[in-house]
């Protein structure tokens, strides 16, 4: 289990805050589940549609 915590840790002060690189994740990331958000709601979209034809 502490190898575990050390590890989150070790990744958690890799990356800094200023860098390009930082906010390349975080678009990555919220790219990703604006993705995924967006796949959910065109299958809920194409379930209700198909169900009402």
């Amino acid at each position: 289990m502490r190898a575990i915590s050390m590890g989150i840790y070790m990744m958690a002060t890799e990356l800094k805050c200023r860098g390009t690189e930082f906010f390349l994740h975080v678009l990555g990331i919220v790219g990703l589940v604006a993705f995924a958000g967006l796949r959910v709601g065109l299958t809920l979209g194409l379930c209700l549609w198909t169900s009402l034809t």
